[in-house]
């Protein structure tokens, strides 16, 4: 079996073998090059997380544009309908 993105790791049930709390996962505010979905794919993961009742955060990488990081923060809550963010300073 292949691996080609995350939620597959995730499909195969290996983290429900351990006693994980927590599972982080990569945001992408300015795309992905490698996921052109990678919102779409974001929300498989926090659904697979929540289902599984895994605590998470969103871990993104550094930006130099910050109307971008702040909008896409904004859409990923108004998608969600803010099942899953919670913005802390």
């Amino acid at each position: 079996m292949a691996l080609l993105q995350t939620y597959d790791l995730f499909k195969t049930d290996v983290f429900n073998q351990y006693n994980f709390e927590q599972i982080n996962i990569a945001g992408h505010p300015e795309g992905n090059p490698n996921d052109p979905d990678s919102n779409l794919n974001l929300f498989k993961k926090l659904h697979w997380l929540t289902d599984n009742n895994y605590n998470s955060s969103i871990i993104t990488q550094w930006t130099f544009n910050t109307e971008l990081t702040n909008s896409w923060i904004k859409n990923i809550i108004v998608i969600s309908n803010n099942d899953f963010c919670f913005i802390s300073h």
